[in-house]
């Protein structure tokens, strides 16, 4: 655990729009949408650096954070959260 923690660590530090994106693939990955992590990620990095998210996803995973929230989610949350990426 403690060298979990500390590989994510240096990990966040020195790549973090890449540490971010893993982050969120892996909040909605599979079944169910951990929802906590996708909001904590997109609110707290939507002045900072998301745009470098946005790009490092697409390049990961072949697919726009926006494509995948909007299929993710619904309503009222999938509004706010697609407004912070830059969607409709």
């Amino acid at each position: 655990d403690f060298y979990d923690a500390l590989s994510a660590i240096v990990e966040c530090v020195q790549m973090a729009p890449h540490f971010f994106a893993k982050k969120l693939f892996k909040a909605m990955d599979g079944l169910g949408t951990d929802d906590k992590t996708l909001i904590r990620i997109i609110v707290t990095r939507a002045e900072i650096d998301l745009q470098n998210i946005k790009d490092e996803f697409e390049q990961m995973y072949n697919k726009t954070l926006l494509s995948a929230v909007k299929s993710e989610t619904s309503g009222d949350y999938k509004r706010v959260l697609c407004a912070l990426i830059g969607g409709a």
